[in-house]
C-alpha cells in the first residue's frame, strides 16, 4: 500500500508544485519555468537486509489503543556439523514503555516441516491479521490486513521464527562465512538443518542468541507451535533447561502431532483409524450426512467411547470363520459405524473398516461432486478428479490460504515494517518436508514421538503450564489423537493439573473462525496468567518441629 501511495505521491506533488507556481501571476510577466530536477532512481534492494529494522506502531481496537514496537531481523545459527551456517528470519513485537524483564516473551513457530510462521502470525496472534469471514471462509482476492482484536500482544511479547528454508530464512554459503551471502534463490535447500535433531539445535541456538541480544534472559519464556511446530515445542520444553538453561514457564501446542505412529495406519496399526473416527463423525454431522443415531444425537463423548470400544474391537477382533454367521454385536457395530460417518456400510466393509482420510473426503459428498479438505472437513471444493477412488489434488483449504497469507506478508513487511529484500518468501516449502531427516535422538527405529518429552518436562518443572488446542474437523491431526496420547501418559493428579486440552469449531487452522480465534486467545491468556501466578506464590512454610 505504501509503495502505491509513494508512486502516486510523486505525480500529485509535481502537479501541486506547478499549480502553486502559476497561481496569482500575470501571464505576460511570468518567468520561464526552470526544468524540473531529475527524479533520483532508488538504489538496488539488497538480497538480504541483515540489520534489524525497528518501527513504532499503534493498534487501535474500539476505544483502546496499544503502542508497540515491531522489529524484523535475522539471526545466524550454526548447523550440527559446526560448519554450515543459516540465517533465520524473525518478526518480533513488544509493548512500548513496558519493562522487558517483567514481560513474558513467546517464541512462535509453525510446522510442516517447511511452513513459515505467517500462519500463526497473520492468522491468529499478531497485531495485524488477514481478514477472514466470520465462518472461517476466505474472502476473494486481494488479501486485506486488519487490526487483530484477539492479538496476544497485551499479555506477551511475540517473536515469530521462520526455520531455515521457510520464509526469508536461508542457508549460507560455507565459503562466505566472513561475509555471509544467501544460498542460491533457486535452490534454498540445506539438509544440514532439515531433520529432527538439527532443527531442534537451530531453534535452541536462535532462542539463546535472541535472549542474549535483547537482554531478556530473566523474562518468563513461553513456546507456541502449530502442527509439527507443536512437536517442536514439546521437544524443546524438555531440552531447553539442560541445553541452554532456560526453563519455559508455559507452552501452547496448536493442532500438534505428539506421536507420529498415530498419523499412519494399516492392518497392523489400528489406533490411527480409531483416533480419526470422532472427527469423521463431527464432519458428517456438520454436513447433515449422519443417519438417525449419529453424533448429533449421541454427543462426542459417546462417539469417542464407541471408537475405543466396539470400533477398535471390530478392527482387531477375530473375523467370522468362512461360512459362519456374523454375530449380532458385530453387525450392530458395522451399522453404527455407517451411521456415524455417513459412509455406506458396503464401502466400509470393503475397506475392512479402515476409512482413510482420502476415502472419507471423497465419499461423503460424492453425490454432489465435491471433495472435503483434510485440514477442515467442513470446507469443500468441486472434485477435480471424480474418477479417482480417493481425494486427489490440492487441499481446498491449505491451497486457498497460500495466496492471501503470502501476498499479505510480502506487502506487510515491506510497506508497513520497512524490511527490504528481493528474496522469495516461502510460506510452505515442500522441498523441506520431502528431504526431512526423521530418524534421530533416542528412537533409532520406529516413529518419533514427544509424549515422553512432555511428561519429563512436567515432572522436572512442576510449575510448567501446557495448553493443547485442536479443531474438531481437523482430519490431519485429529483432536482425539492428543486425547488418546494424554490418557496414555498416565499423568496422575499432580501433573494432570498442569495440562489443558481444548477443542474448537474449525479445522487444523481453526483460528480462521472468529469465535474460535477469540476462545483460543482467552484460553491462552489464562494459561499465561496461571503460569505467571506461580512465580509470586508464597513459599511453603516449613513443617513445625
Amino acid at each position: 500500500m505504501a509503495a502505491y501511495t509513494k508512486k502516486g505521491g510523486l505525480r500529485f506533488g509535481a502537479a501541486l508544485w506547478l499549480a502553486l507556481t502559476l497561481a496569482g501571476q500575470p501571464a505576460l510577466a511570468q518567468a520561464p519555468l526552470a526544468p524540473p530536477a531529475p527524479i533520483e532512481k532508488p538504489g538496488p534492494i539488497p538480497a538480504v537486509q541483515r540489520e534489524a529494522v525497528t518501527s513504532r506502531h499503534t493498534l487501535t481496537i474500539g476505544d483502546k489503543s496499544l503502542d508497540y514496537t515491531a522489529e524484523i531481523g535475522t539471526v545466524i545459527v550454526t548447523a550440527n556439523d559446526g560448519e554450515r551456517q543459516g540465517e533465520m528470519f524473525y518478526t518480533a513485537y513488544r509493548l512500548a514503555e513496558a519493562e522487558p524483564r517483567d514481560r513474558p516473551i513467546a517464541f512462535v513457530v509453525n510446522g510442516g516441516p517447511g511452513a513459515a510462521s505467517a500462519y500463526l502470525h497473520l492468522g491468529a496472534l499478531g497485531p495485524k491479521i488477514v481478514r477472514f469471514n466470520d465462518d472461517g471462509s476466505i474472502p476473494p482476492p486481494p488479501a486485506r490486513l486488519v487490526a487483530n482484536a484477539e492479538t496476544w500482544l497485551p499479555f506477551a511479547d511475540l517473536v515469530f521464527i521462520d526455520p531455515i528454508g521457510t520464509g526469508f530464512s536461508r542457508s549460507l554459503k560455507p565459503a562466505e562465512k566472513e561475509k555471509p551471502q544467501a544460498a542460491s534463490e533457486e535452490d534454498p535447500r540445506d539438509d544440514s538443518f532439515w531433520g529432527v535433531e538439527a532443527d531442534k539445535r537451530a531453534l535452541t541456538e536462535f532462542i539463546r542468541l535472541y535472549l542474549t541480544r535483547t537482554h531478556r534472559w530473566l523474562s518468563p519464556v513461553f513456546l507456541v507451535g502449530e502442527s509439527y511446530g507443536g512437536f517442536r515445542v514439546a521437544v524443546l520444553v524438555e531440552s531447553l533447561p539442560e541445553d541452554i538453561g532456560v526453563a519455559p514457564a508455559g507452552a501452547v501446542l496448536v493442532s500438534p502431532v505428539l506421536e507420529f505412529s498415530l498419523l499412519y495406519g494399516d492392518a497392523y496399526r489400528p489406533m490411527h483409524w480409531v483416533t480419526l473416527l470422532p472427527s469423521y463423525a463431527a464432519t458428517a454431522a456438520a454436513h447433515g450426512r449422519q443417519k438417525a443415531g449419529g453424533e448429533a444425537a449421541a454427543g462426542a463423548e459417546d462417539v469417542e467411547a464407541f471408537a475405543v470400544g466396539s470400533y477398535l474391537g471390530l478392527l482387531v477382533g477375530p473375523k467370522p470363520a468362512p461360512g459362519a454367521e456374523e454375530s449380532a454385536q458385530r453387525r450392530a457395530t458395522w451399522a453404527r459405524l455407517a451411521e456415524l460417518t455417513g459412509i455406506d456400510e458396503e464401502t466400509l466393509r470393503r475397506h475392512r473398516g479402515r476409512l482413510s482420510r482420502g476415502l472419507f473426503a471423497k465419499a461423503l459428498l460424492r453425490d454432489q461432486g465435491r471433495v472435503l479438505s483434510a485440514y477442515d472437513g467442513t470446507v469443500t471444493a468441486p472434485d477435480p478428479a471424480p474418477g479417482r477412488a480417493e481425494a486427489w489434488g490440492p487441499d481446498p483449504l491449505l491451497a486457498a490460504l497460500t495466496a492471501p497469507l503470502t501476498s499479505a506478508f510480502n506487502a506487510y513487511v515491506r510497506d508497513e515494517l520497512n524490511f527490504k529484500t528481493e528474496l522469495r518468501y516461502h510460506l510452505l516449502n515442500r522441498d523441506v518436508s520431502r528431504r526431512w531427516a526423521w530418524r534421530g535422538g533416542n528412537r533409532s527405529q520406529g516413529y518419533i514421538g514427544a509424549a515422553d518429552d512432555l511428561k519429563t518436562a512436567m515432572s522436572v518443572n512442576p510449575d510448567l503450564r501446557l495448553l493443547i488446542v485442536h479443531g474438531r474437523y481437523d482430519l490431519v491431526t485429529p483432536y482425539f489423537a492428543s486425547t488418546y496420547v494424554i490418557d496414555r501418559m498416565d499423568l496422575g493428579p499432580a501433573l494432570a493439573d498442569q495440562l489443558t486440552l481444548q477443542v474448537y469449531d474449525g479445522g487444523h487452522m481453526f483460528y480462521t473462525h472468529a469465535k474460535s480465534r477469540k476462545l483460543f486467545r482467552d484460553h491462552a491468556e489464562k494459561l499465561f496468567a496461571d503460569a505467571l501466578a506461580v512465580r509470586v506464590r508464597p513459599p511453603v512454610p516449613a513443617p513445625a518441629k
